[in-house]
């Protein structure tokens, strides 16, 4: 995979900082997942010249659960946002400045 997030070792197998087992990659997708008694969790990141784009999914198996993914389910959003900013701060700046690939782009 190529890619700005790739260069910033962002979505290289074996690398991903994030809780769940790496599932497969393809292109510039990564898919994460973990399957436990409570329930299943499957995680997609897909990365783009100028974005980064977040899905989950989540099958619940019981009441344990249920009770688990009605917590979660309040915070999941702005953790999940605060995750992408940090990617993106991550990836930002491990990219050259614009002055350096302007000038090699003169050349």
């Amino acid at each position: 995979m190529d890619g700005p997030a790739s260069r910033a070792g962002l979505l290289l197998p074996g690398q991903v900082q994030n809780r769940g087992q790496e599932r497969g990659a393809q292109g510039h997708e990564l898919m994460l997942g973990e399957d436990g008694s409570h329930l299943d969790f499957r995680a997609s990141v897909l990365v783009d010249e100028d974005s980064v784009t977040l899905a989950t999914a989540v099958r619940l198996h019981n009441t344990r659960g249920r009770l688990y993914s009605a917590v979660v389910r309040r915070v999941h959003p702005y953790m999940a946002r605060r995750a992408l900013r940090r990617a993106h701060r991550r990836v930002a700046f491990a990219a050259r400045p614009a002055g350096e690939r302007n000038a090699r782009a003169a050349l």
